[in-house]
Formats: structure tokens, sequence, C-alpha cells
């Protein structure tokens, strides 16, 4: 079992790390070509070590549940940093954060495992950690994640079932400094379907149809450096997707935005976000808590305006980087260029969601 200190010692250790020497970077890779597919939602590690720069190899498999009927949400993911053990310096971890109803500032779970308990697979996103934690891949479309904290205060058994196409925002992105890092980002469901239990201090919670998410991120960066903000929602019953990341690491910021069959990708130089309202934690770190984006698609033909209110947070602190997961409440509305040349409005949006805020230590 490893103590909650070893992200003090990592860290540490990580600061003292020399870079990688120069080299050569490998030509960018191919244009992807098909949607994704189950493999691309698997483990990836194998695929990277002849980086000089593996020491840094990090990946993480994030879901969360909105419930508009109960008030409560949450989040879980299962991360691993370099899965090599270079160094000694091997860590995977489960990190939740459950957010009940009418609590503001929420304690973060954050357990940390020995290698040996993390068992991932190159061929889905089959993955364990521990003896109670773990993703079941039943089908394509369709997972179970079972999760349960060392101290026993949370557990959860949910199933989450697909309800719009995996999208790719990254693929093998470079770094814009440092030419080994490289970075993906998969949306595996953009909106899903979630049922299951939730238990949390005591009060148990059944989901029953309630809106999720899951997205799968790895590669290669200095993770005690490298920040990003992001924000999603979704309803399925409306067929609404919506997912933004503004300068995630060194990768360019994207927005997704699905009404129906209608899928729209806002590049970064099409909108704007701004941030205010900030709130302080722990005296010398803040975060924001009003939030607002306004954009328009390539073809000019597309605008959406949203504005957010963070409505509870949770300092996920024990990790190289500051991570502020929070839920939020959303409202906004999509445009579409009438004959005219107008702005006509096709959906009005008032829904529940999740929103990160990231920064550094140092």
């Amino acid at each position: 079992m490893i103590e909650h200190a070893s992200f003090i010692k990592q860290l540490m250790a990580m600061s003292r790390r020399e870079r990688p020497s120069a080299f050569t970077p490998a030509p960018p890779p191919a244009p992807r070509t098909g949607p994704p597919t189950p493999r691309d939602d698997a483990f990836h590690y194998k695929y990277y070590t002849d980086s000089p720069g593996i020491f840094w190899y990090a990946e993480w498999w994030y879901f969360n549940f909105t419930d508009p009927v109960s008030g409560v949400s949450g989040m879980c993911a299962i991360n691993v940093f370099n899965p090599g053990n270079i160094d000694l310096l091997g860590l995977p971890a489960l990190t939740a954060a459950i957010f009940p109803p009418g609590q503001t500032l929420v304690p973060a779970i954050t357990d940390y495992f020995d290698l040996d308990d993390f068992t991932p697979s190159y061929e889905n996103a089959n993955t364990t950690l521990g003896t109670a934690n773990r993703i079941t891949v039943v089908n394509e479309a369709t997972y179970r994640v079972e999760a349960a904290s060392r101290d026993g205060s949370m557990r959860l058994d949910l199933t989450y079932t697909r309800r719009d196409d995996p999208i790719f925002l990254a693929h093998d992105v470079r770094g814009d400094e440092e030419p080994w890092e490289i970075s993906s980002w998969l949306v595996d469901m953009p909106a899903a379907v979630v049922n299951g239990t939730v238990t949390y201090q005591g009060v148990v919670y059944t989901l029953k149809n309630v809106r999720g998410y899951h997205d799968h991120d790895w590669g290669l960066w200095h993770v005690y450096a490298r920040t990003w903000s992001w924000a999603q929602f979704c309803n399925p019953e409306r067929e609404i997707s919506f997912d933004l990341g503004v300068h995630a690491a060194f990768q360019v910021s994207d927005c997704y935005f699905r009404y129906r069959d209608l899928r729209i990708l806002f590049a970064q130089e099409k909108f704007k976000v701004t941030e205010d309202g900030w709130e302080r934690w722990d005296v010398f770190w803040k975060y924001p808590t009003r939030l607002t984006f306004a954009g328009e698609d390539s073809t000019g033909q597309y605008r959406l305006e949203l504005a957010w209110t963070i409505r509870q947070t949770c300092p996920i602190w024990k990790a190289p980087i500051l991570v502020y997961e929070q839920s939020a409440d959303y409202v906004g509305t999509l445009y579409r260029k009438g004959a005219s040349g107008e702005w006509e409005s096709i959906l009005t949006i008032r829904e529940p969601g999740f929103a990160e805020y990231t920064d550094t230590w140092l």
C-alpha cells in the first residue's frame, strides 16, 4: 500500500529530474481516418516507450454523472503516472469527487496503489485497480464502472451506455516547446445514460437513466506544469452534448457541440472564453466561479453563447498539479443565421454539468 504522502515525494523527485536531452522527434502521425474504435479507449503506454520522455507518461479514464432530480453528481477516474516505474516513481490512483446537494466545498477522494495493483488492457477499456475498482466493457457502447474509496466513505457501481458518437478532440498533438511532449484526448462518450447506485457518507443514491460522460487522456508532458480549463454538459433526452477544452497543456483549445443531427466543432480562433468571480482556496490559490463562452463555427452559420456558474468545488490536491473539479449550471443559446443574415435562436440551454480549472503548485 502506498502512503498518501507519496505524491509529495513524487513531486519533489519530478522537480529534480532533468529534462530529456534534445532529439529529433518522429514525424507527425498520419491523420486519422474513420471513427474511434474500442482499442482507442484502451491502454497506450507501449506505443510510446521509445520516447526519451517516457518517464512523464500519464493516462487516465474519467467518468462523471449528473442527476437533476436528486441533485447529486460526481466523478471518478483511474489514473496512472510513469507505468514503467522509472526511478521507482510509477504511481496509479483512484480519484473521485461526490457532490451531494447543498454542499459547496467537498473533499477529494485520492487513493494511491502499487503498480502491481494496476491491470489495463491494450484491446479495450477493461481496467482494474486493486480489488474494488474496475472498468468492465460490457459491449462497445456500454461500460460498467465500479469504485470504492479505501476509507469506506464512497462506493459506486454504475453502468454507462453511450448516447453520442465518440470523437477525438486531440490526437498525438506535439508539444510547442518540448518536442517529446505529446497528448491525445478521446471523448468516448460525449453523452451517456447512467444507471446504478452511489453510496457516499452513508447515503445511498439510486440513479435511473441520469446523464453521464466519459473521456480518456494520455501522453507525455510535464505533469506538474501543464494546466488546462474544461467545461462539459450533456442531455441525452434532448440530444445535446457540449465539451470544451481551453489550452489543455500545449493543445489548441477545442469545442464540440451536438444538437440532434447537428455536430459543430468551434476552432480556437473562432471563440472566446472569459473567467471571473475568483474564489481563493488555501490562501495562495484561486479558481473562477463565473465563466462565459461565445463562438461561431467555421461556416459562419452557427453561433453558440453560454454562461455557467460554479455550484460546487472539490480541490483535488494530492497530485502533481492542483485540479478543481466542479459542478456547474449552464445557460445559453444556439443560433443559426437566417436568410436575412440575422441570428435566429434554434435552441435554449439550461443544463447542469461539470467544469475543471487547474493551477500549478509553484
